[in-house]
């Protein structure tokens, strides 16, 4: 199965590209999704830590688990001020 990721920010910057594509035999985690993405494109791991992921819009805690149909997107913490 594929798994469709978005990135945003300062990952889709490091990563040079938006989306990414996780193969998985079935469904997964989103933690799984992450480490998948560590393992791909390494210089995102320190950021990765500390990002937030979203599967259909509302953010999860990355224990929850996903599937092709899901929209998933991992945005880095932000600050302003």
């Amino acid at each position: 199965m594929q798994i469709q990721v978005t990135l945003f920010a300062a990952l889709r910057e490091i990563a040079g590209k938006s989306i990414l594509t996780i193969e998985s035999p079935g469904k997964c985690s989103c933690a799984e999704v992450v480490s998948e993405i560590r393992q791909k494109i390494p210089a995102l791991a320190e950021i990765l830590n500390s990002s937030l992921v979203a599967v259909n819009g509302t953010y999860v805690d990355k224990s929850a688990v996903v599937s092709a149909e899901d929209e998933i997107a991992i945005l880095p913490p932000v600050s302003g001020g």
